[in-house]
């Protein structure tokens, strides 16, 4: 591996750590983990994997499969996440025990390892914010959302300074920070090559930027985590002292299993958390947790503005409350015409967000009203709280499944014509139209399955 000579210098520089291990771990294969949705069956998965030891949903696989070829990846039965940034759900649990009525951001959330990972914990009374500041990317982050199937979740692409101007909402924050990704050089050889001090450097201002821009929408007393995937200390603690002295915070410490691997340090006051891969099964990641102590000004919803939605017609809600197996949810309607469901808890308040911030989507996609026709968004297909029984459902196989996700086409022989919601391995996995003679196949262009299926 060439690495860049100031970068080995800078290393020697890191807390708590064997150097020159940790250089040569870097020229290792890296392990390969996913974490499983706790809320749908995962009937392939092999129960004799090794469990990441901080993350009960977490486990290492023993070689990398093709997941484009696996109907479950792409129905959000699990996710492919580095098991060390796993240990953000471990330290949110410690301060979250009980996860009932909390707000929660997660500010810089793309792909959605993370998110998906924190939906999982927070109880249905509780909402996440999860924010892109990129559209593309906030789109995938959109995306693997949806699939995950979790109705707690908006999905937003904002600024980090427009979130700020919503003061005193979250309980907790969590920065995955842009950082110089030295913890993913065996893993990213662009990594590598864009590695330099002046963009390290680069890298810990615009950090504090964006911290900087959030901070007023945390509540005093929340709980920012914030982590790096990066070895150095100016973009990890030291910002963090930085946040202390500057904005007013004081250092959590997170307790860890010693035989995780994890390795607890305290710099200069700053407690953190870091996975050296020499040490640790994952790839370099650190963590800070700090409490907020300085006074902020309270959340309240204010001014009516125009909302980003509108409430369905009552006459309609009597159909959609039949499709979903949850009480007290309230539907809505974007500008494009999807009709979403959310907890009728949240309706003020997503209502008030979407006229600071850009909503890509809030809580579960439903359908779409044609007239007197209900059109399912394939979306739906994906939640938790879809009621299965509204539907004639169709168990596919493996190859159907793959020409479902990759828009082709297939037949249902001596099924009735009209929707027909698609199950594979006992997951939803989508819905097509019979037509009799053919099906409709209405899953989404930009979703589809790209590569060859027939390998």
């Amino acid at each position: 591996m060439n690495l860049p000579l100031d970068f080995i210098a800078n290393i020697n520089k890191v807390p708590n750590c064997d150097h020159n291990k940790l250089l040569e771990s870097l020229t290792l294969e890296p392990a390969i983990s996913i974490r499983i949705n706790p809320y749908k069956q995962n009937p392939t998965i092999d129960k004799q994997l090794e469990q990441v030891p901080w993350c009960n949903e977490g486990f290492y696989l023993k070689e990398r499969p093709k997941f484009t070829l696996d109907p479950l990846f792409h129905s959000g039965t699990y996710y492919v996440q580095e098991a060390s940034s796993m240990i953000v759900g471990h330290a949110f649990k410690h301060l979250f025990p009980e996860t009932k009525n909390i707000r929660v951001l997660d500010s810089c959330a793309a792909p959605g390892g993370k998110s998906t990972q924190l939906s999982s914990l927070l109880d249905e009374s509780s909402l996440l914010i999860s924010n892109e500041i990129n559209r593309n990317r906030a789109m995938i982050l959109s995306e693997n959302i949806q699939k995950w199937g979790l109705p707690n979740v908006v999905v937003t692409n904002a600024e980090p300074k427009l979130i700020g101007q919503i003061p005193g909402y979250f309980d907790a924050m969590i920065i995955d920070a842009p950082c110089s990704g030295e913890g993913m050089f065996r893993k990213d050889e662009t990594a590598i090559s864009e590695w330099s001090l002046s963009n390290v450097q680069m890298c810990a201002q615009r950090q504090k930027q964006i911290i900087t821009d959030l901070w007023p929408s945390l509540k005093e007393n929340g709980i920012i985590f914030y982590s790096t995937c990066t070895f150095n200390t100016t973009e990890n603690e030291e910002i963090a002292l930085w946040i202390c002295e500057e904005l007013g915070a004081e250092s959590i410490k997170i307790d860890v299993d010693e035989a995780w691997g994890i390795t607890s340090i305290d710099y200069e006051g700053i407690q953190s958390l870091r996975c050296y891969p020499h040490i640790c099964k994952g790839e370099g990641f650190s963590l800070m947790v700090l409490r907020k102590t300085t006074e902020n000004e309270r959340f309240k919803i204010y001014g009516k503005g125009k909302s980003f939605f509108t409430n369905i017609p009552k006459a309609n809600e009597i159909d959609f409350k039949k499709l979903i197996n949850k009480e007290d949810y309230i539907f809505i309607q974007n500008n494009a015409g999807d009709i979403f469901t959310i907890n009728t808890a949240f309706e003020n308040e997503i209502a008030f967000i979407g006229n600071k911030i850009k909503i890509i989507h809030a809580g579960t996609a439903i359908a779409q009203l044609k007239g007197k026709d209900i059109i399912p968004l394939p979306a739906f297909a994906f939640s938790v709280i879809l009621n299965k029984d509204t539907y004639y459902t169709e168990n596919i196989s493996k190859n159907e499944a793959l020409e479902y996700f990759s828009k082709g086409v297939f037949l249902i022989p001596n099924a009735p014509k009209g929707w027909i919601l698609l199950q594979y391995e006992s997951n939803a996995m989508g819905f097509v139209k019979n037509l009799g003679n053919r099906i409709n196949n209405p899953y989404p262009m930009e979703w589809r399955i790209r590569m060859d299926i027939h390998q």
